[in-house]
């Protein structure tokens, strides 16, 4: 085992807070470093530390259910639909979709969801966020106060 069960949940709990912030905490990256779509990268690289890879390479789901199977097809109708039309502005979100029911069901749900270690996770990427748009904040003061 090379990470051991702590680290696993430690990440999986990370995966799981940058999909809930991802959005914010890539918008304020976009700002920050380029403009990019650093959105799409940090929920791909949440579900890349979500999904168990042992049960996904043997094809054993073992939080397998209707549901995850019905939000599934809902999204493969949606993306083959798109195939018909010229409208593909929201493709990465039935890949992002897909790629997630398909992570979600290889781990056990049960052992993923550390409700305190996700909250606290969230909460410390939170503050990052706040942190980033505060100094942006105070950067641009000071910036305008120097110009006039």
């Amino acid at each position: 085992m090379f990470i051991n069960l702590l680290n696993r949940e430690f990440l999986r709990a990370l995966g799981l807070a940058i999909i809930i912030i991802g959005a914010p905490l890539g918008m304020y990256m976009n700002y920050f470093i380029s403009n990019s779509s650093w959105s799409n990268i940090l929920m791909l690289m949440g579900v890349l530390l979500i999904v168990s890879y042992r049960n996904l390479f043997e094809f054993k789901f073992p939080s397998y259910s209707k549901a995850f199977l019905g939000v599934i097809v809902f999204h493969l109708i949606c993306f083959l639909s798109m195939q018909f039309t010229e409208n593909f502005r929201y493709i990465h979100f039935h890949f992002f979709a897909l790629a997630l029911m398909i992570a979600l069901m290889s781990t056990r749900i049960n052992k993923l969801l550390n409700i305190d270690l996700i909250v606290r996770t969230v909460w410390i990427l939170s503050l990052i966020c706040s942190f980033l748009f505060i100094t942006h904040l105070l950067f641009i003061q000071i910036y305008s106060h120097f110009l006039l």
